[in-house]
């Protein structure tokens, strides 16, 4: 019995599908380097990326869909890379800027709507650059 369970309260077990898209690429690069090696490539609608500071480690991070999906490429602790969908915004620019949206959040307002999006399904197009991101990749062959 756990603590939970003592307060009558039930865990319930997800089983999540992982969003992350191991990426493949030969050479020993840093993310920097890295950053440097695809910045010019050419990624369509997904846009451009940069590199960005997140939490102390340095990251590439495409254009932000909105505040809920974005595309970043993170480097593992094995030497490898990945990207993934987040859901939080990177770079200071964008977490400042979602938290200013929280802070203006009014719930009593009909017409101000926070899951509001330039897209009809922001989620699906972030899932589509995260493919394009991927493949574009993998195709410098680096």
């Amino acid at each position: 019995m756990g603590l939970l369970d003592l307060f009558g309260a039930k865990s319930v077990k997800q089983n999540l599908k992982s969003n992350k898209v191991h990426l493949n690429i030969e050479g020993k690069y840093s993310i920097t380097s890295l950053y440097n090696a695809i910045k010019d490539a050419g990624y369509g609608e997904a846009g451009y990326p940069e590199l960005v500071r997140q939490l102390g480690v340095d990251i590439i991070a495409w254009p932000a869909i909105d505040n809920d999906n974005q595309v970043w490429l993170c480097s593992d602790n094995e030497g490898g890379f990945y990207c993934y969908h987040s859901n939080t915004p990177a770079g200071m620019k964008n977490t400042l800027s979602a938290c200013l949206d929280l802070l203006a959040k009014d719930d009593d307002d009909p017409f101000y709507d926070y899951e509001d999006s330039y897209y009809d399904d922001p989620e699906g197009v972030c899932a589509e650059h995260l493919n394009l991101i991927v493949k574009r990749i993998n195709s410098l062959e680096l």
